[in-house]
């Protein structure tokens, strides 16, 4: 999703026809055994190419990919993150975007937390607010 999002910032909008050579250059699985892996690659794919097929015509509105974000709740502390993407909406409204997949591998509340503290790195980057927060599920079930 990196560097799709990276380069629709640079304005060259990925088509779902390089899912194939996007998983090839990006998947690492290196603990997987020949069965897990057999098994995920084709998952990757399709889960590529079905994101490219339901948001390539909104890629534009990237304005940041893999953004890292710090936080400083009380002075001396820093909390630091990496935002998946940031995208300006149609409504020219700001969206803080995270993707998981619908098993989730971490609680909902520790997902809401999470998200919540993206919006703060995002506000402590642009001084601005986000305006909404999604999570869109990479998996069948999802995107």
């Amino acid at each position: 999703m990196a560097e799709i999002h990276k380069r629709a910032i640079e304005g060259d909008i990925a088509a779902p026809e390089e899912a194939e050579d996007l998983v090839d250059r990006h998947l690492n699985l290196p603990f997987a055994n020949k069965a897990a892996a057999d098994q995920l690659r084709p998952a990757a794919e399709t889960a590529v190419r079905r994101y490219l097929e339901r948001h390539g015509a909104t890629l534009h509105q990237t304005r940041y990919s893999e953004q890292p974000v710090e936080i400083h709740p009380v002075p001396g502390v820093t909390v630091t993150g990496r935002v998946d993407l940031i995208k300006r909406l149609d409504t020219n409204e700001t969206s803080v975007v995270d993707f998981k997949s619908s098993e989730r591998a971490q609680a909902e509340n520790l997902t809401r937390d999470q998200l919540h503290l993206y919006v703060l790195g995002y506000r402590e980057l642009t001084g601005q607010n986000a305006d909404v927060v999604e999570v869109l599920n990479l998996d069948k079930a999802g995107a």
